[in-house]
């Protein structure tokens, strides 16, 4: 779990001229990476495969300028925009790891989950600690460090028990701040999977890679999208389309013959 540094003062709702000016300049300097072909993302997404080091950075640094672009989309909501751009490029180093060229899918359509992810983590973990006494925010930070350390020691997560007894505070009190740094799962998302009476195969956050494996890459992408199920708001079945390049009637058909394909592995597992 990434530790977000602790940042004192009131929120800042936007940058100073000093600081236009400096994410200005670093604008400018990105502007002058020459972006990617398919071609060359294909062949970067290959390398990254077989964990050539290089790869990752070459993919990252050809499209931190988009990073720019959607952190400017969160300014105003409690951090500066060079924070939010930071958060971004996290999020924009992650999706490059994670990036799979044999899906069909342009790197960009496939980082912006990751990007705003990040940004939107960053945002909340900042409006929690807004809110928590000082006392309380390193407590926090004790109750993390703990849970961390138990979970690789331990191999599995740890209970709230657990985590009392290794940081020494109360049981209340270490269940009371898990609480608090629980992610937060769209309501949205939760209605629109139950909807499909598919969620019985939801049963951690590897659904997305589980999905990869059951489907071909375009119809696990079209759920991914649809459902929001890399942790972004859910997208209409028109704004999937368009970012894969085909109609909403071709995604809503994707939709139900990839929902078919599920209900199909379901209906299998659950045989004696």
């Amino acid at each position: 779990m990434k530790e977000h540094p602790q940042r004192s003062g009131r929120p800042t709702n936007s940058t100073t001229p000093a600081h236009g000016d400096l994410v200005a300049r670093h604008l400018h300097e990105l502007q002058r990476i020459p972006m990617l072909s398919r071609a060359e993302e294909e062949e970067l997404g290959t390398a990254l495969m077989r964990d050539e080091p290089t790869a990752c950075r070459r993919l990252v640094e050809a499209n931190l300028r988009f990073v720019v672009h959607v952190a400017r989309e969160y300014t105003g909501m409690g951090l500066p925009l060079e924070d939010l751009i930071a958060e971004g490029h996290v999020g924009l180093i992650e999706a490059a790891e994670r990036y799979d060229p044999e899906r069909g899918v342009r790197f960009i359509s496939f980082a912006v989950w990751w990007v705003r992810r990040a940004i939107r983590q960053a945002l909340t973990w900042h409006g929690r600690l807004v809110r928590l006494p000082e006392n309380r925010v390193r407590e926090l930070a004790r109750v993390r460090s703990a849970s961390e350390a138990l979970a690789q020691r331990l191999g599995r997560g740890p209970r709230p028990d657990e985590v009392a007894h290794e940081t020494g505070l109360a049981d209340d009190v270490v269940a009371t701040l898990l609480e608090t740094d629980a992610p937060l799962v769209p309501e949205q998302q939760a209605r629109g999977i139950a909807a499909q009476g598919w969620e019985p195969i939801l049963e951690n956050d590897t659904l997305p890679e589980r999905i990869g494996r059951m489907l071909p890459p375009v119809q696990a992408e079209v759920l991914a999208l649809h459902y929001g199920l890399r942790g972004e708001d859910p997208m209409s079945l028109r704004e999937t389309g368009q970012v894969l390049g085909f109609s909403g009637e071709r995604a809503r058909q994707l939709r139900n013959e990839a929902l078919a394909t599920l209900r199909h592995h379901m209906t299998n597992d659950d045989r004696p």
